[in-house]
């Protein structure tokens, strides 16, 4: 089980940061042991993140905010996130976290493919990573974005939620789930997804600065939901159908129907929430997990932050000692 979120802009606006970091950190209870971004440009090239730390850390990391700073640009196109919690190939080789990537397809993948190894000998396929996942990968970059590809995942056994972009399919996005939830939302300028709802709701509510004082927006747009048809596959075009760039227009080249096997599996149950506040103790030392620690040696004091504050740092003080955060 794992979480996987991310933002397809449609409109004018630009995809923000402060989206991107929330989806990321509202999966985290879907799991701990690593977190990854790709962004893709309009021009397709694509740029990947991962580290085998917790969602918390990594986006309060500096490595993180460096990359986002560099390449989340006016014009990125999509961005993909992902939380694991590892199953097959350990988290410990950054190369088994997701985005899976080999420089052809970026995919971010939850649930658990039971026949890969039958599937990379009997397609004659190159593994890249230890993990299920990589057969994803590996279709996708065989074949590309059509139905050829969905129909040969089809035959995989298990469950899957995935989303793909490619640098040869520029401003394209693959999204298609078979036994695992996507939950989907639609604004004036954004297509947003995630493996929850709860999620959704917080990437377009950010914090912002009102008088001083952190303050996280009301409802500022419009937004429609929809939970995402289970044993389907969409792929959103770079332009619409219609000569118009706006939320009516029908941006889906084709969807089709992926049914993965499950007649030979039980599928997993989803008690992701109730085990959370167990697992965190083991990745947090049963801290609260939005926490800082105060940089300075003779202090190191915890705090308890808002993931706002966490790229604002620099205008903090440690409440102890009185140190800069930044």
């Amino acid at each position: 089980m794992c979480g996987i979120c991310g933002v397809h802009r449609f409109g004018e606006a630009p995809i923000q940061k402060d989206m991107v970091s929330l989806l990321i950190l509202n999966n985290q209870n879907r799991g701990l042991e690593a977190a990854g971004v790709a962004l893709q440009q309009a021009d397709g090239e694509v740029a990947i993140y991962k580290n085998n730390v917790t969602p918390f850390e990594f986006v309060a990391s500096k490595e993180y905010n460096n990359f986002m700073d560099e390449y989340l640009k006016d014009d990125t196109v999509t961005v993909l996130g992902h939380t694991r919690k590892a199953t097959k190939g350990t988290p410990r080789v950054i190369g088994n976290n997701h985005p899976m990537f080999a420089g052809k397809t970026a995919v971010v993948h939850n649930g658990q493919i039971h026949n890969d190894d039958w599937a990379f000998k009997e397609w004659n396929l190159e593994r890249k990573a230890e993990t299920d996942s990589d057969i994803i990968r590996a279709v996708l970059d065989e074949h590309g974005f059509n139905r050829k590809a969905i129909n040969m995942l089809s035959r995989l056994n298990g469950g899957a939620a995935f989303a793909a972009i490619s640098p040869k399919h520029p401003g394209k996005l693959l999204l298609a789930r078979s036994g695992n939830p996507i939950e989907t939302m639609g604004t004036d300028n954004w297509f947003i997804f995630s493996s929850e709802r709860g999620p959704l709701y917080k990437a377009i509510r950010p914090y912002r600065r009102v008088y001083g004082i952190l303050m996280r927006e009301m409802m500022p747009i419009n937004y429609y939901m929809i939970g995402m048809e289970d044993h389907t596959a969409w792929l959103f075009g770079d332009k619409p159908k219609e000569q118009v760039r706006d939320w009516s227009s029908d941006w889906l080249e084709w969807h089709q129907e992926m049914r993965i096997a499950t007649d030979s599996w039980t599928p997993a149950s989803y008690t992701c929430h109730a085990q959370f506040h167990g697992n965190r103790v083991k990745f947090y030392d049963d801290r609260p997990v939005d926490v800082v620690q105060c940089p300075n040696e003779k202090c190191k004091a915890y705090m308890s932050v808002t993931p706002a504050m966490l790229k604002d740092l620099k205008n903090y003080t440690c409440r102890a000692c009185g140190a800069d955060l930044g």
